[in-house]
């Protein structure tokens, strides 16, 4: 470990590592901590291989993940750090997301709230898909609004009626 520390040995090159950690994920345990723990001993920013976190599940691969925990916790939130832990699927039983999100929501506020502002308005920006014109929704739309389709989408007014009340 000490040698991997003063640069004397390099077991893992930053274009390889994520490859080497997602390999490690079919590992027994002790396997798994040992590499996590080898790769931690460079240095290595956890950009590189923060796209692992799409690779895992919580009941699969618990040692990734908590092993990711212990050294997200130790750095400040990045935009695509950010990014890759709200893409996480909601699962009720797993806390990683809310508990990184709950640490650097205490550590660095700031840098999270930017962030996630960040990734609201790229989610609002982006283009939405077009609905087809028969769709149901627009139909439930439709008699939600009380418009007519056959009309220009203007609601339904009976001309007596509006016509008695001038």
């Amino acid at each position: 470990m000490c040698h991997v520390m003063m640069g004397n040995l390099v077991m893992f090159r930053k274009d390889s590592v994520l490859n080497i950690l997602i390999q490690s994920l079919d590992w027994e345990t002790f396997e798994q901590y040992s590499t996590w723990q080898l790769f931690l001993a460079h240095s290595i920013a956890m950009e590189t291989i923060i796209p692992i976190l799409h690779h895992l599940k919580y009941k699969e691969h618990p040692e990734a993940l908590s092993c990711l925990l212990l050294q997200l916790r130790r750095e400040k939130p990045s935009e695509d750090m950010v990014k890759m832990v709200l893409s996480r699927p909601c699962n009720h039983d797993d806390q990683f997301t809310t508990s990184i999100l709950r640490h650097w929501a205490a550590k660095q506020d700031d840098a999270l709230g930017e962030h996630i502002k960040t990734q609201l308005i790229k989610n609002n920006n982006q283009p939405r898909k077009r609905q087809r014109s028969g769709s149901s929704s627009s139909k439930l739309a439709q008699l939600t609004l009380g418009t007519d389709p056959g009309t220009s989408g203007q609601p339904e007014t009976e001309p007596d009626a509006h016509q008695e009340q001038l």
